[in-house]
C-alpha cells in the first residue's frame, strides 16, 4: 500500500485562497460586500456598512468618488462618471491622476498627502474623456476608518466660470456701447450731410458702402449688449408676420448690392398674435437672415420663408440656397463666439438660442455644404389671439 504524500505548501496556500475566494463570493451575492471588477480583473469591493453612503453620493449632483492614498479610484458616483465621460467601471480601478491636466498633477499629489491629516480645498483643471479640459473645485479629506482611503467630492466649475465671464462680458459690452455708439452716430450723420449735399454719382458707391458698415456695427453691438443681458423675456402680445416682414425689409436694406430674391409664403399666420418679447424676437430673426444673405458670396440667390401653424406651436423655416454649413461645424454653431466668418462677433446664433429657450421655444439648423441652409424656429403661441 502505497504512502500519501503530504500537500505541498504551495497546495495549502491555494487551498487558503479558494476558500478565500469562496466566503468573497458568498458575501457579494448576500449583500455584505459590493464589488467592482475592472476590465484587468481588479476587484474592489465596499464592505456593507457603507450603503447609506453610497446612496448620498448617487443622489448629489456634484462627482464623488473614494480613493486609495496613492489615488487608484476605489470608488465613484454617476455624476463624475457623467462629468468625465467615463463609464464607472472605466474609472474603478484607474488612477485619479489620469483625469487631471498633466500640468497640474504634481499639485495634486500634494493635496492628496496632505489630505492624509487635513481637509483641504483646491481648484484643478481635468480632463474628460474627449481631452476638453475644465475647471474643477476639489474638496479632499480622509475617511476615518481602518482603510486608508480618502473620500473627495469634484465640483465642475464650468457654468460659473461661464456666469463669471457673462458678467464681464456685460460691462465690456456697456463700455463698448458707450464709447462706440456716439462716434458711429457722428459718422452716420455726416455720411447723410454728405449724401444729401453732394450729388456725385461718383462717390455713391463708397456711401452705401459706409451705411452697410455701420449697420454691422450697430447689429454687432446689439448681439453683444442682447446676450450679455438676456435673462427674462418681457411678454406681450405681439404678431408674429409683422415682426417677421419688418426684418426682412431691413435685410434688404442692409444689402442693396445682391441681387435675393425673397419668397414670403406666411399667410396662414398673418392675423397670428403669440405672447412674446418683440425686442428679442426682433433681434432673433435679423440675425437669421444676416447669415441667410451672408450665405451669397456670388451676391444672388433665394430664401425661402414658410410657416407651419400647429395646435400650441408655430414654426418659422427660413432656407436659402446659399453656401451651406459643414457639418463639423453643426455642434459648435450656438456655442458664444463661435464663428466661421472673417469679420463676426460669433454671438449672432448665440443670441438666437439664448433668446427661443427663454421663450420655451427650440432652433433647428439643417444644412448641407452644397445645398444650403434652413433654419427652423418654434414658438409656443401661449393664448391663440388673431390681431
Amino acid at each position: 500500500m502505497k504512502e500519501r504524500r503530504k500537500p505541498s505548501k504551495d497546495v495549502k496556500d491555494l487551498k487558503v485562497r479558494l476558500s478565500e475566494a469562496q466566503e468573497l463570493l458568498v458575501a457579494i451575492k448576500s449583500g455584505a460586500v459590493d464589488a467592482f471588477v475592472t476590465d484587468d480583473q481588479k476587484v474592489f469591493t465596499l464592505k456593507g456598512a457603507d450603503y447609506v453612503y453610497r446612496v448620498l453620493v448617487e443622489s448629489m449632483n456634484e462627482g464623488a468618488v473614494t480613493l486609495a492614498f496613492e489615488g487608484t479610484v476605489m470608488y465613484c458616483n454617476k455624476f463624475l462618471s457623467k462629468m468625465l465621460g467615463f463609464s464607472i467601471k472605466k474609472i474603478i480601478g484607474r488612477s485619479i491622476f489620469d483625469f487631471v491636466a498633466p500640468d497640474e498633477i504634481s499639485r495634486f499629489k500634494s493635496v492628496l498627502r496632505q489630505s492624509k491629516t487635513r481637509n483641504i480645498r483646491a481648484q484643478f483643471s481635468f480632463k474628460k474623456k474627449d481631452k476638453i479640459i475644465f475647471p474643477v473645485l476639489v474638496s479632499c479629506s480622509s475617511l476615518k476608518d481602518q482603510d486608508a482611503r480618502l473620500c473627495m467630492v469634484i465640483t465642475d466649475l464650468t457654468e460659473l466660470e461661464s456666469a463669471k465671464r457673462l458678467s464681464d462680458i456685460g460691462v465690456l459690452a456697456a463700455t463698448v456701447a458707450h464709447e462706440l455708439r456716439n462716434p458711429l452716430a457722428s459718422i452716420e450723420l455726416s455720411a447723410h450731410h454728405i449724401n444729401r449735399t453732394i450729388k456725385d454719382s461718383r462717390i455713391e458707391g463708397d456711401m452705401n458702402s459706409i451705411k452697410k458698415c455701420l449697420s454691422e456695427s450697430d447689429q454687432i453691438i446689439n448681439n453683444i449688449l442682447l446676450y450679455s443681458k438676456l435673462k427674462v423675456s418681457h411678454l406681450r402680445a405681439v404678431t408674429i408676420n409683422n415682426i417677421l416682414k419688418e426684418c426682412i425689409d431691413e435685410a434688404m436694406r442692409r444689402f442693396p448690392k445682391k441681387n435675393i430674391t425673397v419668397n414670403v409664403r406666411t399667410d396662414r399666420i398673418k392675423n397670428l398674435s403669440i405672447e412674446a418679447d418683440p425686442l428679442q424676437m426682433k433681434e432673433v430673426f435679423n440675425n437669421i437672415l444676416n447669415n441667410a444673405f451672408d450665405a451669397f458670396n456670388k451676391n444672388a440667390g433665394i430664401i425661402d420663408i414658410e410657416s407651419q401653424l400647429n395646435d400650441s406651436t408655430v414654426s418659422i423655416f427660413i432656407k436659402d440656397n446659399g453656401e451651406g454649413i459643414e457639418k463639423k461645424h453643426l455642434d459648435k454653431i450656438f456655442d458664444p463666439f463661435f464663428t466661421t466668418k472673417t469679420q463676426g462677433t460669433g454671438l449672432g446664433l448665440a443670441v438666437c438660442h439664448l433668446a427661443v429657450k427663454l421663450h420655451h421655444g427650440t432652433i433647428v439648423i439643417e444644412s448641407d455644404k452644397a445645398k444650403g441652409t434652413m433654419v427652423i424656429v418654434t414658438l409656443p403661441i401661449g393664448k391663440k389671439k388673431n390681431a
